[in-house]
């Protein structure tokens, strides 16, 4: 049962990934049926996943908590190389977006290219940066939310630029 489970679950990520990558080209009346059809598939399923994938595709939008939901219920890795699995994991894609970087900087190819290449990296980022709070107890709300209060306070001290977190 948790193979089969496990099976949806990757199959409702690969629908929400190519949504989310081809409705931007998609004409309109298309666009809806096509959200129409994935609605459907959604509100057929009862996992966590789906529910959350229902949501993000009828809003457009997700909260923090509801992603960082999600990205729980579709991580597949050992527990006891959660951290291994995770920091390395997070190493390798940041990499892969460095080198879909470089390799516009060589003149591969133009930035809308680039924009879409970087937008999956990106996303395999933030699926990492995810998890790594989940499995560190953390919120990625509060991290977002400590973040900026760090960036606001150097700004209104002038040490926005320099070295090191205490400045």
């Amino acid at each position: 049962m948790k193979s089969i489970k496990n099976r949806l679950q990757n199959t409702e990520l690969a629908l929400l990934a190519l949504w989310v990558n081809i409705r931007s080209d998609m004409p309109k009346g298309i666009e809806r049926v096509v959200e129409e059809m994935m609605e459907d598939y959604f509100k057929s399923q009862i996992s966590l996943g789906s529910k959350i994938t229902t949501s993000f595709i009828k809003n457009k939008t997700m909260e923090l908590k509801k992603y960082q939901e999600f990205t729980q219920s579709v991580a597949l890795y050992p527990k006891e190389m959660e951290d291994a699995y995770l920091s390395t994991g997070l190493a390798a894609e940041a990499g892969e977006l460095c080198t879909i970087y470089a390799k516009y900087f060589r003149g591969d190819f133009d930035k809308e290219v680039l924009k879409g290449r970087a937008s999956k990296e990106i996303g395999d980022v933030l699926w990492f940066l995810s998890q790594i709070c989940n499995s560190l107890d953390f919120s990625l709300q509060d991290i977002l939310e400590e973040n900026v209060n760090k960036l606001t306070s150097r700004k209104e001290r002038g040490v926005i630029k320099g070295d090191g977190d205490e400045r």
